[in-house]
């Protein structure tokens, strides 16, 4: 298996979590990307603008509000990264292309 991000060899050690929270004080809820993983140099250069724009923000507001939770505060979103488990598999690994691709979240 290999990275993420581009054509990078290298093999992946971690996934992007975004992290929401609806107060500074609120427990943190993280929404963990697991079909993605990248390499300790990827990991250091991505950002959340990477995973997350706009519009996946409100889908994730959204969601997380129908599901009964208080609303996350997107100046408090936050990128974590989590080590990969044996969770990511080649089968269902997605991979990233280039910094202007548009993603969904």
């Amino acid at each position: 298996m290999r990275c993420s991000h581009d054509d990078c060899p290298d093999s992946p050690a971690w996934h992007p979590a975004i992290v929401l929270r609806s107060r500074r004080s609120a427990a943190p809820r993280r929404a963990v990307l697991v079909h993605l993983g990248y390499c300790d140099g990827h990991r250091g250069s991505l950002t959340l603008a990477t995973f997350l724009s706009d519009e996946g923000f409100t889908k994730l507001a959204k969601h997380v509000r129908e599901a009964g939770k208080p609303a996350p505060d997107r100046p408090l979103t936050t990128l974590e990264w989590v080590p990969l488990g044996d969770e990511l598999t080649d089968e269902d690994q997605q991979f990233t292309e280039s910094p202007e691709e548009s993603l969904a979240f």
